[in-house]
C-alpha cells in the first residue's frame, strides 16, 4: 500500500507542478505581451506615420500633375472653342448675317433716331400764316400778258 500512496502522491505532486507552470506561463505570456505589445504599438505607429507622410507627398505630387494636366485641357479646349468661334463668325459673315456687335450699333442708332423723331413730333408746330391765294390755270393771265401789266 505504500507504494500506492506514494505513488499517488507523485501524480499529485506533478498535476500541481504543471498547474502552477502553467499558471506561470500564463502570467508569463501577460507580461510579455504587456510589454512586447506597447513596443509593437509604438512600432506601428511609427510605421503609420511614416506611411502617411510618404501618402500626403505621394498625394501632392498627384494634386500637382493633375492641376497640370487640368489647365492643359482647359488651354486646349480653348483654343478648338476660339477656332469654332471665328468659323462660324466666318460663315455667319459669308451669309451676311450681321456679328452682335453690328447688330448693337444699328440699334443704337434706331434708338438715337427714334428720340430725335419723338422731340419733332412733341416740338410746336408753327402757326399756319396766311397763304396766297393760288389760283387755278385757266383763271392765269398768259405770261406775256403778265409781263406787260407788270411793266406799264
Amino acid at each position: 500500500m505504500a507504494t500506492a500512496t506514494t505513488q499517488y502522491k507523485k501524480v499529485q505532486e506533478n498535476v500541481l507542478d504543471s498547474a502552477h507552470k502553467l499558471f506561470l506561463a500564463g502570467l508569463g505570456t501577460v507580461k510579455t505581451v504587456g510589454d512586447e505589445g506597447g513596443e509593437l504599438f509604438n512600432r506601428l505607429v511609427d510605421r503609420g506615420r511614416d506611411l502617411e507622410t510618404r501618402g500626403k507627398k505621394e498625394l501632392r505630387s498627384w494634386r500637382k500633375e493633375l492641376e497640370k494636366k487640368t489647365a492643359k485641357g482647359r488651354q486646349r479646349f480653348d483654343r478648338v472653342g476660339d477656332r469654332i468661334d471665328e468659323q462660324v463668325t466666318g460663315a455667319l459673315h459669308r451669309l451676311g448675317v450681321p456679328s452682335r456687335d453690328e447688330i448693337q450699333t444699328l440699334t443704337r442708332r434706331v434708338e438715337e433716331l427714334s428720340r430725335k423723331v419723338d422731340r419733332v413730333a412733341a416740338a410746336p408746330k408753327p402757326k399756319a400764316e396766311a397763304r396766297p391765294k393760288v389760283v387755278p390755270k385757266a383763271e392765269a393771265k398768259p405770261k406775256a400778258e403778265a409781263v406787260s401789266a407788270a411793266t406799264a
